[in-house]
């Protein structure tokens, strides 16, 4: 992405960076999931044959649960636009959803949910 010489509304970092951790939590649990697979499939060669017939393989064991990328998103940018929702940029918070960030290839973007806490 090259970045825009007026800078990216904070609105679109939020979207940008919702995304990012989606992409990047659903290709960790896939990696999660060929390593678990990998460890029994070397568990079963280990044991050697088995009398026992075999069921049919499946594709996979672990299913990575589908996300709906666009609701999460959605509901990230009310959040933000809430305020439950907190957007940093090189450490300095954007409050206002419509304001116009400038940022560069090594500007570091940080969300911060805020949760309520039952007592």
């Amino acid at each position: 992405m090259t970045p825009d010489p007026q800078g990216i509304p904070a609105v679109d970092l939020v979207r940008l960076k919702v995304i990012e951790g989606l992409r990047e939590r659903s290709a960790n649990h896939r990696l999660t999931s060929l390593r678990a697979e990998e460890r029994l499939e070397a568990q079963r060669r280990a044991a050697g044959p088995s009398n026992k017939p075999r069921r049919p393989r499946r594709r996979s064991l672990f299913q990575v649960p589908a996300l709906d990328e666009v609701a999460i998103v959605a509901q990230a940018v009310r959040d933000f636009k809430a305020g439950r929702l907190l957007l940093y940029v090189d450490g300095e918070r954007i409050a206002d959803p419509e304001s116009v960030v400038d940022v560069g290839p090594m500007t570091r973007i940080r969300l911060v949910r805020l949760l309520t806490l039952s007592g």
